[in-house]
């Protein structure tokens, strides 16, 4: 739920932490004891069986950069998964010595208009007495679109009981890519390499029915994002997905599928 702060203690069992962020952002704090030799990666599915890296920001330098890489020869430190999100996995490989706790808080990202917004990242000073518990921001503002950039905005001055603030900022357009195949020859394609976000794909006539399969890859193999049955019944339609891929975006059908197609991503 947004806002609860939960704790998972992982020792040298390989542990899966499962949460819904019900379309929010992620925050995590992981603490390293004795030396924790695991290994950890920030996921997320559609789904509900296939599991995929989404991209994340390591906090506490003044230009966080986006990595989707898995976490090795890890150390203390916080982390920010940009949402939305919906059902995220922390897929903790086992370790042979020390703890890790993780420590994971659903937060805010999206302003009442739907575009991408800004996250604070606290940097300052943290002042504290007995009765003063107001913490000394020194942040600066980022915005995360949907290209994948994060774009400093501006630097704002301390700000009592606050931690994280919200900014809207326009997204970028996406690309897209049409593939008119009434006879399923032409329907496995590349649509893009390297790492990137599928925002929709729109299925259009069908002359024959059958099945398309999205992948995390660069070949008709690998991780699956969706298989989608497409028939004369179920079309027109436009599938949202707004999920990260890692390593490409590929489509494969089924031999003698047919299909016009239109994918937006960026």
């Amino acid at each position: 739920m947004l806002g609860d702060r939960l704790t998972t203690t992982v020792t040298t069992t390989a542990t899966n932490i499962d949460l819904n962020a019900d379309g929010h952002s992620v925050l995590v704090d992981l603490n390293i004891a004795s030396s924790w030799d695991g290994t950890v990666d920030f996921q997320a599915t559609i789904d509900g069986s296939n599991y995929f890296n989404v991209p994340y920001l390591a906090l506490g330098t003044i230009t966080p950069a986006a990595s989707v890489a898995q976490l090795t020869s890890l150390s203390t430190a916080r982390y920010l998964l940009p949402g939305p999100l919906t059902q995220v996995r922390l897929n903790c490989a086992a370790g042979s010595t020390g703890t890790l706790t993780a420590i994971y808080r659903v937060v805010p990202n999206n302003g009442s208009d739907g575009t991408a917004v800004a996250m604070v990242q606290s940097s300052g000073s943290d002042a504290r007495s007995a009765d003063d518990d107001r913490m000394e921001v020194e942040s600066s503002l980022y915005g995360y679109a949907p290209d994948g950039s994060w774009d400093r905005l501006r630097t704002i001055g301390d700000t009592a009981g606050q931690g994280l603030g919200v900014l809207a900022v326009s997204p970028a357009a996406h690309k897209y890519v049409s593939r008119n195949d009434q006879s399923g020859a032409g329907l496995d394609f590349q649509v893009k390499s390297g790492a990137g976000f599928l925002h929709t794909i729109t299925l259009g006539e069908q002359a024959s029915t059958g099945r398309l399969t999205v992948y995390d890859s660069l070949t008709e193999t690998g991780t699956i994002i969706a298989q989608i049955y497409v028939g004369t019944e179920n079309v027109p339609a436009t599938l949202t997905f707004d999920v990260a891929f890692a390593t490409g975006l590929y489509i494969g059908a089924d031999s003698g599928a047919s299909a016009d197609l239109s994918i937006s991503y960026t």
